[in-house]
C-alpha cells in the first residue's frame, strides 16, 4: 500500500468545461486541538487507500480507507451511492483512523465501478463530515471516462429538488424501472445538479424519482417521477479555437512579440439535462374521515376531489328524503349535511351511507358504498360554563355569529360589496331589519341597497349599493331580527366603515414576448396563493387593474390542452407536464403607481 492521490471532488463540477476525473482527495485538517482551543471545523480527509484509486483488473473483496483521524460513519445506506448498483450491500467496519468495506456481491466483467460518499463520513471530535468524495475501480483493462449531468427541478414550482435518484437503463422500455433496478445511478445535490460519471457509451433512457420505499423500483403511485422524452448517448465535444501567447523579449530575441497557437476545447457531453419532476394524477376517491360536532351538522371528508356524482342517505333509506340538505364544498372534497329534523339531530346515533364510482385495479369505475355511523352523546351537548353565573341572573344567551367583510379592516374595496357569511344555512332575513345609512356632513343618513343570496344554502349574502369613493358608511343589525333554520337568533350588530378610492390601487403592465401559445399568467401573493389570472393568447401589452400595494409573484403555465389549469404529466402515455416559467424577480406595487415589466416566456 502506497500514498497516492485520491478522487475527491464537488460531484456538480464533473462535467463541466475540461471535465477532469481526477480532482483530489485533500484537505488541510486539524487531527485535534487542545481544551479550551478553538472548535474543530475541519473535516477528515483520507491519506490512504487499499488498493489504489482508478485501480484496473480490480479482483479484491475489500476497499480500505485511511484518514488522517480518527472516523466514523452514519447513514450508510443514504450516502454511499454504488454505481453500477450492487445487489447486496458493503459490509462496513470502522477501525479507528480506517473504515473497510467489505464487497459481498458478485462484480460484473470488464465494468467501472464509482463508489461515491456524501456527508456519511465524519470525525469524532465534532463529526465534521466530508461532503463528497469518490472510489473508482475497474474489474476490466480499461477505466470507463464518459458521464453526463443535469438538473432536476419540480415541474410546478421550478424550485430544485434535493436528494432525488437519478437513474440510467441500457433499454428503451418504459416499464422497465418498475420492473428492476438501473444501471447506473447517482443522487442530486442542494441545487438539483446531478452527475453521472465513469459510465461506457451506450444509449440510455433517464428516469429520476424520490423513491419513497428506498427499492431502486417505481412502484408507488404517489412518487414523483421525471422523464426524457429521448434516450441520450454521452460523449465528447471537442472545439478547435486559437488563443494568443505573449512571449518575452530574451537576450538572444530582444523583440517581444505574440504568438498565435491553435488549442482543443474537450467537453463531455451532454452536461445541461433538464429534467421536470411530477406526481402523476390519479382518480382513487375514498373516504378519509367523518365527524359530528354540533347534532345537526355530519362532515364528511374525502380523500381526493370528486370527479363522479356521490350519493348520501339514510341507512335503509327508500325513498327521497328531504329532511336534510346537502353542501358540497367548492373543491367537491367535502361534504356537509344539514339535518332540519329535529326528531332525528337529536337522536345520539346517526347511520349514514355514501356511494360513489372509483376505479378499480384495472382503473374500470365501480360502485363504492361506505357506511359511516355518526355519535353525538349528551356529554358533547353539555358544553363547560365559560364564566360562573352570579345569584339571580340569567344566563347569557348564546347568540348566532356571523361574518362582516368589512368588520376588521372597516373599509370597503373598490368594485365591492359587503358580504355577509353565516355558520348554518339560514331563512331568508327581511331586509326592513339590516339598515344601511351614508354620512352626509355628520349626520347618517339612510342609503338605499339591494340585500341578495349568493349561494344555495343561503349561508352567504351581499349587500349591493351605488357606493362612493371615500366615503363613510355604517351598516346596522337589529337584534333577533335573523334566524337560521334551527332557530337561533343575532345579536344587535353596527359597523362603520369607508369605500376605498380607486386611486389608491395599483397596475401592472406587462410587455410580453412569446413563441408558443396559449399562455396562463397566474399572480401570486408571496405565499404563492394565486389571486389573478390571465390568458395570454400571443405577445404584447396586458394589465392586470385595481391591486394592493405590496410585493408579488408571478408565473404562467402553457395550457396545451387549453383547459384553464395547469395539467401535470402521465408517464405511461409519455406526456411531459405542461411547461412552467416563473417570473425571475419579486414584483413589488406601490399606492397610486403603475408598475412596467417587460417578461420573455421561452
Amino acid at each position: 500500500m502506497k500514498y497516492l492521490r485520491i478522487i475527491f471532488f464537488q460531484l456538480p463540477f464533473l462535467l463541466g468545461i475540461c471535465l477532469l476525473f481526477g480532482f483530489l482527495f485533500s484537505s488541510c485538517a486539524k487531527i485535534g486541538s487542545p481544551d479550551g482551543g478553538p472548535k474543530d471545523t475541519i473535516s477528515p480527509f483520507v491519506i490512504m487507500t487499499e488498493p489504489n484509486n482508478f485501480t484496473t483488473n480490480f479482483q479484491d473483496k475489500k476497499i480500505v480507507l485511511q484518514f488522517n483521524e480518527y472516523v466514523q460513519i452514519s447513514d450508510a445506506d443514504k450516502g454511499i451511492i454504488v454505481s453500477p448498483m450492487l445487489n447486496k450491500n458493503f459490509e462496513i467496519k470502522e477501525r479507528g483512523k480506517k473504515i473497510e468495506f467489505t464487497i459481498q456481491d458478485t462484480l460484473k466483467e470488464n465494468t467501472t465501478y464509482f463508489i461515491a460518499f456524501k456527508n456519511v463520513i465524519g470525525d469524532y471530535n465534532e463529526d465534521n463530515k466530508m461532503k463528497d468524495g469518490a472510489f473508482v475501480f475497474s474489474t476490466g483493462s480499461v477505466i470507463d471516462t464518459l458521464g453526463l449531468a443535469g438538473n432536476l427541478y419540480s415541474a410546478f414550482d421550478r424550485k430544485p429538488l434535493l436528494d432525488h435518484y437519478v437513474y440510467l437503463y441500457k433499454t428503451d422500455s418504459d416499464s422497465v424501472l418498475m420492473k428492476r433496478k438501473p444501471d447506473f445511478v447517482t443522487k442530486t445535490d442542494s441545487s438539483g445538479r446531478f452527475v453521472i460519471p465513469y459510465i461506457p457509451k451506450n444509449r440510455y433512457q433517464i428516469f429520476a424519482f424520490k423513491d419513497l420505499n428506498s427499492n431502486y423500483i417505481f412502484d408507488q403511485p404517489g412518487e414523483e417521477i421525471a422523464f426524457l422524452d429521448s434516450m441520450v448517448t454521452p460523449g465528447i465535444k471537442r472545439t478547435n479555437f486559437t488563443d494568443t501567447i505573449h512571449i518575452e523579449k530574451t537576450e538572444k530575441d530582444t523583440i517581444a512579440r505574440d504568438s498565435i497557437v491553435h488549442k482543443v476545447l474537450i467537453e463531455y457531453i451532454p452536461k445541461d439535462l433538464v429534467m421536470s419532476s411530477f406526481t402523476e394524477y390519479y382518480y382513487n376517491p375514498f373516504l378519509k374521515s367523518s365527524q359530528r360536532k354540533l347534532p345537526y351538522k355530519l362532515e364528511i371528508f374525502m380523500g381526493t376531489p370528486m370527479e363522479e356524482k356521490i350519493s348520501i342517505r339514510e341507512l335503509n333509506q327508500v325513498k327521497e328524503d328531504t329532511s336534510f340538505l346537502t353542501e358540497f364544498s367548492p373543491k367537491m372534497d367535502s361534504i356537509i349535511v344539514w339535518i332540519k329534523d329535529s326528531t332525528k339531530y337529536n337522536q345520539d346515533t346517526l347511520h349514514f351511507t355514501i356511494s360513489y364510482q372509483k376505479p378499480d385495479s384495472n382503473n374500470v369505475l365501480i360502485l363504492q358504498i361506505d357506511t359511516i355511523d355518526f355519535y353525538f352523546t349528551k356529554a358533547d351537548k353539555q358544553k363547560p360554563k365559560k364564566e360562573k353565573v352570579e345569584k339571580n341572573e340569567s344566563p347569557k344567551t348564546e347568540f348566532l355569529e356571523f361574518q362582516v367583510s368589512v368588520t376588521t379592516s372597516k373599509i370597503l374595496e373598490y368594485q365591492s360589496d359587503i358580504k355577509l357569511n353565516f355558520p348554518s344555512p339560514m331563512f331568508f332575513p327581511d331586509p326592513k331589519n339590516i339598515h344601511l345609512y351614508k354620512m352626509k356632513d355628520t349626520i347618517f343618513e339612510d342609503f338605499p341597497y339591494k340585500l341578495i343570496c349568493i349561494d344555495s344554502m343561503k349561508r352567504v349574502f351581499k349587500i349591493e349599493a351605488k357606493w362612493k369613493e371615500n366615503e363613510q358608511y355604517k351598516l346596522t343589525i337589529d337584534s333577533a331580527s335573523i334566524s337560521d333554520i334551527y332557530g337561533k337568533f343575532n345579536d344587535k350588530f353596527e359597523v362603520q366603515f369607508s369605500y376605498r378610492e380607486k386611486a389608491y390601487y395599483s397596475t401592472l403592465k406587462m410587455k410580453v414576448d412569446m413563441k408558443e401559445s396559449p399562455y396562463f399568467a397566474e399572480l401570486m401573493t408571496e405565499k404563492d396563493i394565486v389571486l389573478q389570472s390571465l390568458l395570454l393568447n400571443e405577445g404584447g401589452k396586458y394589465e392586470i387593474a385595481l391591486l394592493q400595494p405590496g410585493k408579488y409573484k408571478l408565473r404562467a403555465f402553457l395550457d396545451k390542452n387549453k383547459n384553464g389549469k395547469w395539467d401535470t404529466g402521465k408517464l405511461s402515455k409519455k406526456l411531459q407536464p405542461e411547461k412552467m416559467i416563473i417570473y425571475k424577480d419579486a414584483i413589488e406595487l406601490k399606492s397610486g403607481f403603475d408598475s412596467e415589466i417587460d417578461w420573455k416566456i421561452e
